[in-house]
This record gives C-alpha cells, structure tokens and sequence, in this order.
C-alpha cells in the first residue's frame, strides 16, 4: 500500500473516530489528509470502500502475527497466546481511535458491508487463535474445556473497555496532570497484567 493511501487512511481515521462514520462527508476526510475528493475517488472508490481499507489495514497485523505464531515451533501455545496478548493490547493502546470505530460500527450496525467483512476477519483471527488452542489442549498445556471464542472475547472486551474508560480512569487516580503517553504506557501495561492473571487460571492447568 502506498504512502500517500496510508496517509489518508490515516486521517480518515481520526475522523470518522472524532464525528461517526455516517457524520464524516468524504469532503472532512479529504480536507483532514490534505487531498481532493477526486484523489478519494482514485484511491478508493467511495466512503464505504475507504472504510472497508481501514479494517483491512489495521485489522491484517493480527492476522500476520496469529499465522506467524501458529507456524513458529520454537514457542510453547502458552508462550504463543502470551505474546499474542501483549501485541494485541499494544496494537490497541496505539490505535485508540481504530478501537472507537469498531467498537461503534458493531454496537449501532448501521453499514451491512462493513459489519460483514469485520466478521470475515475475526473469523479469520479466531480460527488462528483455536488452533493454537487446540495444540495446549493436545500437548495437556492447556484445559480441555477452553473455548477459543470467549478467550478472546475476554481479552478484546477487557482491553475496550479499558480504553473507552480512561477518563474515569485518569479522573478516579488524578493523574491529570500527567502526560497522555505515559497513563497508555501504564495502563498497556497493567492490563497485561491483569489479562495474564485471568488466562493463567482459565487456560493452563
């Protein structure tokens, strides 16, 4: 993909997180990536066809590190689904404004075609994520009875949370006047934490 799609991919985001997607014209988006509305058009067809590139790109590095990890014989499933967590809550914590989005296009289910091709792809990740499941539980690493499914649906909706709430979060331990970077930097990590706790007494024997 080149530079100047990712770009405006880019500050699609931020404003289609900022107004919804149905408030974002194509002319905000084209104002806020600095481009006309025919470079939309060149790039990416329509609105709905740029929302759909966005879930691609952003939603394609958890599918390239579940495949990579499924395929690396060198860690154990529980080293594999550890780092997993750790990049998937890094990923989050850097893209806040792609979380929003998602956690908005799935709770309004105005736009078909976006909800679809969402679903394609976590399905894709969640099949990756059984597998490795499925080898702890036939290596006796794992216990019989885990569900892929609500595995992952703890540590996406523990992690969502977490971000939709850092206000409160920020407000409940004043930490106001700290800097934005590093309350993500400890959140990230207390959430690790926290998230390694819960799959350790839920997943290993």
């Amino acid at each position: 993909m080149s530079d100047k799609k990712i770009h405006i991919l880019k500050e699609a985001e931020k404003v289609i997180a900022a107004k919804g997607y149905d408030a974002a014209s194509v002319r905000d988006i084209a104002d806020a990536a600095g481009v006309n509305l025919a470079m939309i058009s060149y790039y990416f067809g329509s609105k709905e066809k740029l929302m759909e590139a966005l879930l691609r790109y952003r939603m394609e590095f958890m599918a390239l590190k579940l495949e990579h990890l499924k395929k690396d014989n060198s860690m154990s499933p529980a080293e594999k689904i550890q780092v997993l967590m750790q990049a998937y809550i890094e990923r989050i914590f850097n893209n806040q404004d792609f979380a929003k989005i998602l956690m908005a296009e799935q709770v309004i289910r105005k736009n078909p075609a976006t909800l679809t091709l969402l679903r394609q792809l976590k399905l894709n990740n969640y099949k990756s994520l059984n597998d490795i499941v499925e080898e702890g539980i036939k290596k006796n690493i794992f216990k019989k009875d885990t569900d892929a499914f609500f595995l992952f649906t703890t540590l996406s909706g523990v992690v969502n949370h977490i971000i939709i709430n850092k206000q409160f979060y920020i407000d409940f331990h004043q930490l106001e006047n700290e800097k934005e970077e590093m309350i993500n930097e400890m959140l990230a990590q207390k959430t690790f934490i926290h998230i390694r706790k819960i799959f350790k007494l839920f997943l290993e024997k």
